[in-house]
């Protein structure tokens, strides 16, 4: 492995264990205790993890990612084993950002509005929505992670 190709890896994997690491933290962790307590905390709780921290590293992984392991496909040259784990990495992501940006964000936007003070009924819903996509989410996240590894592991 040449060493261009060596810090694309490193690039790679470290990004994608940031975002692997926190979309699992967020649904074993976060949800978990958010479901249990009062819908006006459960709100404000959720507004503040999406006011833009996570966003800092979150979006430059995503970004950075995927676009490693392309330009490690491009400078290799070849179609081998660990070329096809990288491209179920790539896919995996890009299903990833569809899932963001097409479901969980529009959910969140709609988080957003909401009154920590005043809750409506429709909040367990939305939020029951938002949960299922995160799940997805999570699930794709952990398939980009794994698929990377296996690449790293077989080359």
């Amino acid at each position: 492995m040449t060493f261009a190709l060596a810090v694309l890896r490193f690039i790679n994997l470290m990004s994608a264990a940031l975002i692997a690491g926190g979309q699992v933290l967020v649904l074993m962790v976060v949800l978990p205790v958010m479901r249990r307590w009062p819908p006006s905390m459960a709100v404000q709780t959720h507004q503040m993890m999406l006011f833009g921290t996570p966003d800092k590293y979150i979006v430059p992984s995503a970004i950075v990612c995927p676009l490693s392991a392309v330009l490690m496909l491009i400078l290799r040259h070849k179609a081998d084993l660990s070329s096809l784990f990288d491209a179920i990495g790539v896919v995996a992501a890009a299903g990833l950002t569809v899932a963001s940006v097409g479901f969980a964000e529009p959910l969140s936007r709609r988080v957003l509005e909401l009154s920590g003070d005043s809750v409506p009924a429709t909040y367990d819903h939305i939020q029951q929505r938002w949960d299922n996509v995160h799940a997805m989410r999570t699930g794709l996240a952990l398939l980009m992670m794994a698929a990377f590894i296996v690449a790293t592991i077989i080359k």
